[in-house]
């Protein structure tokens, strides 16, 4: 027998115990069919884990494809909008150019036709002269007109610096570099426009694609669990296959143990019986014995205790 934690000599009591206990343990065997059934089940679970897997690692190698279309195509709108950003600060100086030889002529408002300003400002001067001289007015209207003709004649001064200094050419430079660099700007905005909007489909599309990609990891993690599971299973029911097969054998050798130990004190009772009946029967024999050599002791000797024929 192999060696257990108890002894064949042991109390019966104790003997028996485990017995039970053992008996308990393998009354079932541990299912095979239910066990595979389980792994079985598990596998299921792997193979459409791996599918899934596979599609996302399909629409992951899609996306990166989009992406880098995406990022292509931000870098393309940015060097356009870099580009057009030096084409309207070259504009913007030449407007600051324009503006400041502008205001160097002539810093007052734009005058809309002076030739024909200085006529109108000139017959309004004669006319307001000749008020003055032919009218009847008081003294406060006299002032008035006095000062009215002195705000034209200022006014007329203006006029005839902003022709002396051909302020007209140069307020249409001016006019046309700032309606240039108005369309420069709009271009510019465009382009600004179209970065931006291709950086929003850029970090869309980054966001999809790491959604993807965390999609695809748990799925690996999932796949990576299921088979630790499915080898844990394994493992359990190995486990309770050894420790089943060795309460089996124990629970062989224990009752082995107790049928002996049965068996041994039948013989021992037997055995006891048989000496005491063998004792009896020896004392028997012994007496008997000792009864005929009395006897024969008896019939052998005289009563006056002498031997011999008569004379």
């Amino acid at each position: 027998m192999a060696s257990w934690d108890w002894d064949v000599t042991g109390d019966m009591k104790d003997l028996t115990k485990r017995q039970v206990q053992l008996a308990k343990l393998v009354k079932n065997a541990p299912d095979a069919a239910k066990n595979k059934v389980n792994r079985q089940n598990i596998d299921k679970q792997i193979n459409e884990k791996k599918l899934e897997y596979a599609q996302k690692q399909f629409d992951l190698e899609q996306m990166k494809l989009r992406l880098k279309a995406a990022r292509d195509k931000f870098r393309h709108h940015l060097e356009e909008q870099k580009r057009e950003a030096q084409v309207k600060e070259e504009h913007y100086k030449n407007l600051s150019s324009a503006k400041s030889t502008l205001n160097e002529k002539f810093s007052g408002r734009k005058i809309r036709d002076p030739k024909a300003q200085k006529t109108e400002v000139e017959k309004e001067i004669r006319m307001l002269q000749t008020e003055l001289k032919t009218g009847d007015h008081r003294t406060n209207g006299e002032t008035k007109i006095i000062r009215t003709i002195e705000e034209k004649r200022q006014e007329l001064e203006i006029i005839k610096e902003y022709i002396d200094n051909n302020v007209v050419e140069f307020q249409q430079v001016y006019e046309t570099t700032a309606k240039e660099f108005s369309g420069v700007m709009q271009t510019w905005k465009e382009k600004v426009k179209k970065t931006d909007d291709a950086q929003k489909d850029r970090e869309k599309l980054k966001k999809e694609h790491d959604q993807v990609n965390e999609d695809k990891n748990l799925i690996s993690e999932g796949i990576k669990e299921l088979a630790t599971e499915k080898q844990q299973l394994r493992e359990t029911f190995q486990k309770s296959v050894k420790a089943y097969e060795k309460n089996r054998r124990e629970h062989a050798d224990i009752t082995v143990a107790i049928a002996m130990n049965k068996n041994k004190s039948k013989y021992e009772s037997q055995r006891e019986k048989d000496n005491k009946d063998h004792k009896q029967k020896q004392m028997k024999q012994q007496a008997v014995a000792e009864i005929k050599k009395k006897g024969k002791g008896r019939n052998g000797t005289k009563k006056n205790g002498s031997y011999g024929n008569e004379t």
